[in-house]
């Protein structure tokens, strides 16, 4: 029965739930439109631009301090033009983004649903679109506990329909975090990958048996494929939980970001080779990537997989910046048959799936990839996914370097003894 109010216009409307990740997935269903994903994840064509951030900061990650005047931004554009009366609610979740055995009343204060009110039609642009805006939460809709949220945004009276979803968090910030990113220390990896190490001080929040009841997740970048959530503390002094020498706190360096930038539409920018209009949309080839494995570390300014909505063609990028349907290639021959190779970025939402996943043309010798992008300044990489594996190795195109300079995220939950849920007890970000 706890999940029953939660849920139930998900119960009652035949969609699917799902109680995996997001990395890629034997099973057909993890394809099918109506998959429900505990993800950041867009399901029809038509919506583009998926951006959730704090709200103010369009670079910083989608996490608010419980009780505190700070709410998360989400936006989007539906490339039909024309309203569309859109609903959105929140699904609680708990440290392994499946749903939280919770009563929606004990989460969720005032309607259990709203609909997004802000919208604006593009202006000046080939392609037509909507951006719609949500800021929460708010005076209708109020957030009561920490943890782990999934925005659910849906057509009005069409909850088994999603548009898409986001993932949010809120923090309590009831313990301190100190932790550095260092060269890793074994030797056979050390000029190759990176060790986040970090001690948690609970000061006067009482946790019991730490070793059982919190649950760490590290994350490099917005990767979701390498995310680490296994840690166990090395040591318990007093009020300092050590992680500072545990194992398993290992990820590849990999190699700064490529990045290209489409601010204009009149002519071709930083790494884009040439730009020409076409039926309903612009189309732009980007200059051909190559391998960069065997190559030296070059220090280079990036903003680790990021991108910005600019236009220079226009003052208000979230109705004037156009789309354009992007071209990437990446010369690699002969074809690779044990596995498949994706764009990896906040342009493809991180994900390893078949919407990510390049092509082989046979006749270019390489690998191809085309992806409708709005107007602004983006990061990417190449991973492979080898057959039968889930996640991504980005050192076989990319290269693995120490010295790279990554954003690395740390939660730490806490499932407290007699309650139902995991709390986000801390957050932090380092590089």
């Amino acid at each position: 029965m706890k999940y029953f109010i939660l849920i139930l216009f998900l119960l009652t409307s035949g969609l699917t739930f799902s109680q995996g990740t997001d990395s890629p997935k034997s099973g057909s269903d993890y394809y099918r439109e109506d998959y429900l994903r505990y993800a950041d994840f867009v399901y029809v064509d038509y919506i583009q631009t998926l951006i959730t951030h704090r709200e103010g900061d369009e670079l910083a990650d989608p996490v608010i301090l419980l009780n505190s005047n700070e709410r998360i931004s989400c936006s989007f554009d539906d490339l039909r033009g024309g309203v569309e009366n859109y609903v959105y609610t929140f699904i609680h979740c708990d440290a392994a983004w499946k749903p939280s055995e919770l009563l929606t009343s004990e989460f969720l204060e005032g309607y259990r649903e709203d609909y997004i009110r802000d919208y604006r039609f593009s202006f000046n642009t080939l392609q037509t679109y909507t951006h719609y805006q949500v800021v929460f939460p708010g005076e209708q809709m109020k957030l009561k506990i920490s943890g782990n949220y999934l925005l659910l945004v849906y057509p009005e009276n069409k909850p088994d329909n999603p548009v898409v979803t986001a993932r949010f968090y809120v923090t309590e910030n009831a313990v301190r975090l100190e932790g550095k990113v260092r060269q890793a220390i074994d030797l056979e990896e050390r000029y190759e990958k990176q060790q986040v190490q970090f001690k948690i001080f609970t000061d006067n929040y009482p946790i019991v048996n730490p070793f059982q009841n919190l649950h760490v997740v590290l994350k490099q970048n917005g990767r979701e494929d390498t995310r680490i959530t296994n840690l166990k503390p090395v040591m318990i002094k007093g009020s300092e939980i050590d992680y500072m020498h545990v194992t398993g706190n290992v990820f590849d360096g990999g190699n700064e970001f490529r990045h290209f930038d489409n601010k204009s539409i009149k002519y071709p920018s930083d790494r884009v080779q040439k730009i020409e209009p076409s039926e309903g949309v612009y189309q732009a080839w980007l200059m051909p990537d190559e391998r960069r494995s065997q190559k030296s570390y070059i220090t280079e300014d990036d903003i680790n997989g990021r991108r910005v909505i600019r236009t220079s063609d226009g003052t208000d990028p979230d109705i004037e910046a156009d789309y354009l349907d992007v071209h990437f290639f990446l010369p690699f021959s002969p074809f690779y048959s044990n596995g498949n190779f994706y764009v990896l970025g906040e342009l493809t939402q991180w994900e390893l799936t078949k919407k990510s996943q390049m092509t082989y043309n046979f006749n270019r010798k390489g690998y191809e990839f085309v992806r409708k992008l709005k107007q602004g300044y983006y990061n990417y990489a190449y991973v492979l996914v080898e057959n039968g594996r889930k996640s991504g190795d980005i050192s076989f195109i990319e290269g693995n370097h120490f010295e790279t300079g990554n954003d690395y995220r740390v939660y730490i939950y806490y499932k407290e003894p007699g309650t139902l849920y995991d709390k986000l007890i801390a957050f932090d970000r380092w590089k």
